[in-house]
């Protein structure tokens, strides 16, 4: 390929779809596969929450998988697009890919938030610069996770507050039940990258000019030239969040800019480490420590604010409504109050279900939008469920708890939980034998209020 000022756009993404019709039907096809099965696991996964909480899925699983393959279709050709006209060598060796691999298991042992890539690529980094293994190009690796982070704040920023799950949690401060949202997204990403070659062969991509700007540490065979090669790259981005001072929306386009922000700062960093081994060592410890301070901002936005869904005196506050349902149709939306039906003040759930199980063809409902706006909707027709999803009232006593930690955790969880239910089971049927039967020995194994 001649030099000149930018790559030839026609012959350059001719060579893109080609590694993407490599990794869709040939070569990569099983990758793929096993990404696409993964996504839809983990959505099949929060569909349980989701239907706990509202008592239905808003969506199929088939038309949620579909939905963030599509989103991370185009996250990753944007991505793509990036890594190969900006020019971003990752060289990726064996040695590299087994140390990131290795170093991902160990810290999602510890805390499944440490799975994200900028922890593992900063480590791998700084353990190159320190003792010279594994043998990667610092530079590269920390572009790569830069625009990978890129990519997923503008996923975040578009669609993460879309299908948040309205849930119950107790008030660290009070231990009172408050309404919250968790937000949880998952994109199967195909991109694009190049990688240095030492010599030239078929599927090459020639160097022009200034391009790349992150070069590759390959030294080429005498006599040839540094040629760079296309090659399909297939990773996944998650995207698990909590609020309870702000609407799913607004958390995600602040989460989305702040990992913008550290996606911006840590690619500047990693253009610099290919120029001055100064810079190298600022990128591997900003990869690490960048992503935690975006963390711990995004953390600080939810405790120094108040919750918001809290339950109201003069009315039935709405966190979340149904799509298509009865209250939807009369155009209430989250954050209305909900104050009277057909002439009846509502001011819990029991309220409300005292007026739905007269099974009445009309509904009219008075309630507050969140401006202060006092408005009126009607509904006419037969009516199995209103659509809406309150905030936590005063005798409510099902919550949500979150529980955070790695594998191991989770494992010691599921053993503690699995003989605490083995104890109860053991009471009780020694309660239902009785006295003088197999498994009593006598009236001091009831409670003494069941004596």
């Amino acid at each position: 390929m001649a030099e000149g000022c930018v790559l030839p756009v026609g012959p350059t993404l001719h060579m893109i779809l080609a590694e993407y019709g490599e990794l869709f039907f040939g070569r990569g096809l099983p990758a793929f596969l096993l990404v696409i099965f993964l996504t839809a696991w983990i959505i099949s996964r929060n569909r349980i929450l989701e239907r706990q909480m509202i008592g239905l899925n808003r969506k199929s699983l088939l038309a949620e998988v579909l939905e963030s393959l599509a989103a991370g279709s185009l996250g990753g050709f944007l991505g793509t697009l990036i890594f190969i006209f900006l020019g971003i060598s990752v060289d990726l060796t064996s040695s590299a890919i087994a140390a990131l691999w290795a170093i991902v298991v160990i810290l999602i042992m510890i805390d499944l938030r440490f799975a994200c890539v900028s922890y593992a690529g900063g480590i791998v980094a700084l353990l190159h610069l320190l003792i010279g293994w594994p043998d990667v190009n610092v530079a590269g690796l920390m572009a790569m996770v830069a625009v990978l982070h890129g990519v997923e704040a503008m996923l975040i920023m578009f669609s993460g507050g879309r299908g948040a799950i309205p849930v119950y949690l107790k008030n660290p401060e009070n231990e009172k039940l408050i309404g919250g949202f968790t937000l949880h997204k998952i994109w199967p990403i195909a991109a694009v990258i190049i990688m240095g070659q030492r010599s030239a062969g078929p599927g090459l991509l020639a160097a022009p000019g200034w391009w790349p700007l992150i070069k590759s540490d390959s030294v080429p065979v005498p006599g040839n030239a540094l040629t760079y090669m296309m090659l399909p790259l297939m990773v996944v981005l998650a995207y698990s969040d909590l609020t309870i001072t702000m609407r799913p929306g607004t958390k995600a386009r602040r989460s989305g800019g702040l990992l913008a922000l550290y996606s911006a700062l840590l690619l500047a960093l990693s253009i610099l480490a290919g120029k001055t081994a100064f810079f190298a060592y600022l990128a591997a410890i900003f990869g690490t420590l960048g992503h935690e301070w975006v963390l711990a901002v995004s953390r600080r936005f939810e405790t120094e604010r108040q919750p918001i869904y809290t339950s109201n005196p003069d009315g039935l506050e709405v966190m979340d409504v149904i799509d298509g349902s009865p209250a939807a149709k009369m155009g209430i939306v989250s954050g209305d109050l909900i104050t009277g039906i057909n002439g009846c003040q509502v001011r819990t759930k029991q309220d409300l279900a005292d007026v739905l199980t007269q099974k009445p063809l009309l509904l009219r409902v008075s309630f507050r939008c969140k401006g202060g706006e006092e408005r009126h909707g009607e509904y006419s027709g037969s009516i199995t469920y209103f659509g809406i999803v309150p905030v936590p009232g005063p005798c409510d006593q099902v919550f949500v708890e979150i529980r955070r930690g790695g594998l191991l955790r989770k494992l010691v969880d599921l053993l503690r939980d699995m003989r605490d239910t083995r104890n109860m089971r053991d009471m009780r049927d020694a309660k239902d034998a009785g006295p003088g039967r197999p498994g009593a020995k006598g009236e001091d194994n009831c409670p003494s209020g069941e004596k």
